[in-house]
């Protein structure tokens, strides 16, 4: 399968804040955060053409201060 669009970074985000929160019991295990979510909410002028993360560092601020849905409100759209 090929990967049409540079997701990774959001991928890496996304399930780290959720193994932090599933650690610490604020969300249940059979829960997913939502990755598509996360890159929708991102401003496109924060990332290259291909979809790919500028800075990383703003995308986990951006991550801490707007947060995300969870998956199930928000499923992945792209193929990957």
């Amino acid at each position: 399968m090929k990967q049409i669009m540079a997701i990774c970074w959001a991928i890496a985000y996304v399930r780290q804040l959720e193994s932090v929160l599933k650690k610490n019991w604020l969300l249940p295990l059979t829960e997913h955060m939502s990755i598509q979510d996360l890159i929708d909410r991102v401003p496109k002028d924060r990332l290259l053409w291909n979809g790919a993360a500028i800075n990383m560092v703003e995308i986990g601020a951006h991550l801490l201060k707007y947060g995300v849905l969870l998956e199930s409100e928000c499923p992945l759209a792209c193929l990957i």
